[in-house]
């Protein structure tokens, strides 16, 4: 079995890997290629004869330290042919994935897709330092509503950059948040932003039926309420879950290898 970066040639096989691993449809596939895919970030297991066996992908991204900014990746989407399972081919891509953090001195961050995984990634050298909890807010259709903008990229990126700098927090480049706000753009939510008590801020949601799925906000806790509270209206919402990641225990939402971090802040993980 032989571990490789991915070839041009090699993205229809994982195309259909995907597809068949995690149920996507074509247009979201096709578009996560066109806007993620780097051949060189695509770590492939290819058998003697040619055949794709496994894939991961390395989203680049950066991890504030008290030693100063660290090189990291998010491993994600690892996925193995289902008639090769229980072969240890997924751990093979583990391992060279730890293999070039350890080359590159950079960190390597995953978001396990079921708690039962957390043990199989910590007996790889992970560390469990990113949790999170979720917690339910009514929201009245009477709540005050400031002037909403549609908030872009570049502007998303400084506000979350401008808010979120202690260490342990995970951050990604603006092309990175220009494909998490399509990424949610695609299940009916928006990013945001508005002023309350004069601060500019922005909200990242999802929405489903009349529930607003807060992802993030880049207002400060004693104004997150009524930023929640804003942004249903805005919505046309009744509900709001809000997912806290500035949590020290709760659901295992994120795992490391390559830093001694304990603690930490990430969030805008693809699930």
């Amino acid at each position: 079995m032989q571990i490789r970066t991915a070839a041009p040639g090699d993205v229809p096989s994982l195309k259909t890997l995907w597809e068949e691993r995690f149920g996507d449809g074509r247009n979201y596939i096709d578009l996560f290629f066109s806007n993620c895919f780097v051949p060189e970030q695509t770590l492939t297991a290819v058998d003697p004869d040619g055949r794709l066996c496994g894939a991961c992908y390395l989203l680049p991204c950066f991890l504030i330290t008290p030693r100063g900014q660290q090189a990291a990746d998010m491993l994600y989407a690892l996925a193995v042919q289902r008639d090769l399972e229980g072969q240890g081919i997924g751990s093979l891509l583990l391992e060279e994935a730890r293999s070039r953090a350890d080359r590159q001195h950079s960190a390597l961050i995953l978001s396990p897709s079921m708690p039962s995984l957390s043990e199989y990634y910590a007996r790889r050298g992970f560390r469990a330092v990113f949790y999170r909890q979720e917690r339910e807010i009514d929201c009245p259709d009477n709540a005050p509503l400031p002037r909403i903008r549609p908030c872009d990229a570049a502007a998303y990126t400084r506000l979350r950059d401008s808010r979120y700098q202690a260490p342990g927090t995970v951050r990604w480049d603006t092309h990175a948040i220009a494909w998490a706000l399509t990424d949610h753009a695609l299940d009916g939510g928006e990013c945001i932003t508005f002023e309350l008590d004069d601060l500019q801020g922005a909200v990242l949601y999802r929405k489903q039926e009349n529930t607003l799925y807060v992802t993030e906000t880049t207002f400060p806790a004693a104004l997150e309420r009524r930023a929640v509270l804003a942004a249903c209206r805005h919505a046309g919402c009744t509900k709001a879950v809000l997912s806290d990641v500035q949590v020290h225990e709760g659901t295992v939402y994120g795992m490391i290898y390559g830093s001694d971090i304990s603690q930490g802040y990430f969030n805008l993980a693809l699930e």
